[in-house]
């Protein structure tokens, strides 16, 4: 993973092949991260500004993407 998070580099059978992202987030990223950073924009916009919105999480069965979508839920 690239210094700025935007870039992965990895090695397979014909060389060193790099994919560009708009965010990068590491293995040990927190769930708090990912939300503030990719879901708690587009929800702001969704809900304070009326605009459409999608947000498209992919990845194996249980493995906490409506978790990250939603974020926590804080009972008041």
């Amino acid at each position: 993973i690239s210094e700025d998070c935007q870039k992965i580099t990895m090695d397979d059978k014909q060389g060193p092949r790099s994919y560009n992202f708009s965010k990068v987030f590491a293995p040990n990223a927190e769930q708090y991260e990912v939300f503030h950073t990719v879901c708690a924009p587009v929800l702001d916009e969704l809900i304070n500004f009326n605009k459409s919105a999608l947000i498209f999480a992919y990845g194996l069965t249980n493995s906490g993407k409506t978790y990250t979508i939603t974020g926590k839920v804080i009972l008041i």
